[in-house]
Order: structure tokens, then sequence, then C-alpha cells
């Protein structure tokens, strides 16, 4: 989605003012039962979020479609959720900072890490680590972390994300 293509929609449709947001997320899930990996599943989702002022109300939307298609329904939905509002308050949108320190907190690390690695990984701690207290879990996940770097590959990538 373009956001310069938003904002201009966004003024031709009669919207003050808007913001616009994106975020990303990638997860990985396992479960286990009786000792084997019965489930694992692997998601990406990516969100935009959008509101903006128009007619004197505050006006919200969301969307996980990221295509071109998002810019259209996006405005549609702030005018629609601002028509609906019945509430006299005046709304406020940040103009924002001259200046922003960019943070990536992304590990580029993790993104390698295969899933035959991550497998092993799951199988060894729960192999070591079944019935553990919460109390002897730090002390025995060191204790592990030579045997874990026998079997996995990218082992201290997953030991820290562990911790």
């Amino acid at each position: 989605m373009n956001s310069k293509k938003f904002f201009e929609s966004c003024k031709n449709a009669g919207i003050e003012t808007s913001e616009l947001t994106f975020s990303s997320s990638k997860s990985t899930s396992f479960s286990i039962f009786k000792g084997q990996i019965d489930n694992y599943s692997i998601s990406k989702q990516s969100t935009i979020s959008a509101r903006g002022i128009y007619n004197g109300k505050m006006g919200v939307a969301s969307t996980e479609d990221t295509t071109t298609n998002a810019t259209k329904y996006l405005v549609d939905a702030i005018k629609t959720s601002a028509s609906l509002l019945e509430k006299e308050e005046k709304p406020i949108i940040f103009e924002g900072s001259k200046k922003y320190c960019k943070k990536n907190v992304f590990d580029p690390f993790l993104d390698k890490v295969s899933v035959d690695d991550i497998t092993s990984c799951v199988k060894l701690l729960n192999d070591r680590l079944k019935g553990t207290s919460i109390s002897e879990l730090v002390p025995k996940m060191e204790a592990i972390k030579p045997i874990l770097s026998d079997y996995v590959i990218d082992h201290d990538v997953i030991y820290q994300a562990l911790l």
C-alpha cells in the first residue's frame, strides 16, 4: 500500500487529518503431546490501521489487506466510522515530532533458524526440562546449553530467545 496515496485520498474525501500505522509479525508455535511434537504452525500477519477526522469526528479502520485495495477501504471505513459516532468530543491526532529514533528490535538471526533446528530444540528441551520447577529452570537451561550445541546448528540464537 502506498502511504502517499492514502493521505492524498483522505484529503480528497474530506478527511481533515489522518494517521496510518503499519505492523507486521511472524510467529512459530509448537505443541507437544506425550513427548512428541503434535503440531506446529508458522504464521505471518500484517495489519494496517488508520484513523482520521471527518466532519469533526474521529473515524477508525484497520485491515490485513496490504494491497492497493486497502486505501479505498480504509478511507471509506474512516468516513463511515466517524459518521456513526454520536458523542460530541473534539478529536485530536498528534501532529508528530520533528525527529524520531529508528529502533530495530528484530533479530535477523531468528529469521534464519530452520524449522528442523527449532524442532530439535523443542524435543531436547521437552526431554530435559519436563517436570522442572520454575526456580530450577534457568540453572537447568545453562546446563543444557552444551548439549544443545551438539544437536542444533543455530543453538545460540534459540537459547537467547528462550531466556
